[in-house]
């Protein structure tokens, strides 16, 4: 009689524990970090005369220290424009936190203009594709700048 309610007991604990075990595996785990693919666009023009400035260096970096997007530099071509697409960056938040920062470098070639800084509510974040899970889709961001004539250092 003592063996039956021992081994009853025990299928019973048996099946109540591979219940817990089912219910408590039904979430998906997900491993890894938010990550998106961006499509990173800029625009320069003169803020005086809204004529496109070329040889303009862009670098985009991350306005988040503490996230591992990469700096890149890209520069605007004859049209004022430069454009670049990452595969797999990693953010947090709804979207992309970025800085946007443009610099002459031609010297005073196609004139000299002051450097400028954009990040936040001064880029445009337009989500091209939703994502799923740890993937948050695809997001166009873009970046237009109107610099303004500046006086060249001195060198």
């Amino acid at each position: 009689m003592k063996k039956t309610i021992v081994k009853s007991w025990r299928t019973l604990v048996t099946f109540l524990f591979s219940l817990i075990g089912v219910t408590a595996c039904s979430e998906k785990a997900m491993y890894g970090c938010p990550h998106a693919d961006l499509t990173i666009k800029a625009e320069v023009t003169d803020a005086a005369t809204q004529q496109p400035v070329k040889n303009i260096r862009v670098v985009i970096a991350s306005g988040t220290p503490d996230l591992p997007l990469q700096p890149d530099t890209l520069y605007t071509d004859d049209s004022g424009k430069a454009e670049i697409t990452r595969y797999g960056e990693t953010f947090f938040g709804d979207t992309p936190d970025l800085v946007v920062k443009f610099e002459d470098i031609d010297d005073t070639e196609n004139g000299y203009y002051a450097p400028m800084e954009l990040s936040g509510k001064d880029l445009t974040v337009k989500q091209t594709k939703n994502g799923k899970d740890w993937y948050k889709g695809a997001f166009d961001i873009t970046a237009k700048a109107e610099l303004q004539e500046d006086i060249p250092p001195v060198r």
